[in-house]
């Protein structure tokens, strides 16, 4: 089922909701559905997000992405974005679904993974996978070093997890780069993110 680029998130919400079978054993021929933007959302089954949920889920179908949603019947949700070449707009997408509402609050668990890559030939990258929500500061963490990533610096990639409570956060280097190292270490002081930060040299 395709949605038009006009819905509103009411109506996608609406729309979301009425493919639930009022028999749950019932078979429901539609298992995705793709908005205008290609954000998509799919479901073994409808049944199990409740009405306040599909209005989560429309919220965050409405946000920048594309962005996919995964409702599996016994396993936790999955919400999977990635964003190639303007790392703002990878911050932009990262600070507009994780402020506000936690979609796991109306949906369940929800997986997260989250990745950018610059597109260029000298790799670099962020990719972001959490058993919760990504913490808004994250979103400032990162933003602070557009400068390193956008230029030539030593800053590689930046690896950020959340595991059974667990944070990890991983800075690699592609170089030394002194200047950079005290960037990342100042953006962490400030972001008030939980865990600990780890620099990465180069590999040998």
């Amino acid at each position: 089922m395709d949605l038009d680029e006009d819905i509103t998130v009411d109506e996608t919400a609406t729309v979301l909701q009425s493919l639930a079978p009022t028999d749950r054993f019932a078979p429901c021929d539609i298992s995705t559905v793709e908005t205008a933007a290609r954000s998509t959302v799919f479901a073994e089954n409808w049944n199990t997000i409740s009405d306040d949920g599909w209005v989560s889920v429309a919220e965050h179908l409405a946000g920048p992405g594309p962005i996919t949603l995964y409702f599996a019947t016994d396993a936790p949700a999955h919400l999977d974005a990635s964003e190639r070449g303007r790392y703002t707009d990878f911050v932009d997408l990262l600070r507009q679904h994780t402020t506000g509402d936690r979609l796991e609050d109306t949906v369940g668990p929800v997986r997260w993974t989250l990745t950018w890559d610059s597109g260029t030939g000298a790799y670099k990258g962020v990719r972001i996978t959490t058993d919760e929500t990504p913490p808004a500061a994250l979103a400032d963490f990162l933003e602070a070093l557009t400068i390193p990533f956008q230029g030539s610096s030593g800053l590689d990639s930046i690896i950020y997890t959340v595991a059974d409570g667990e944070t990890t956060l991983h800075a690699n280097l592609s170089k030394p780069d002194d200047q950079v190292t005290a960037a990342i270490q100042a953006a962490f002081a400030v972001s008030g993110l939980p865990g600990e930060l780890t620099i990465n040299p180069p590999a040998a």
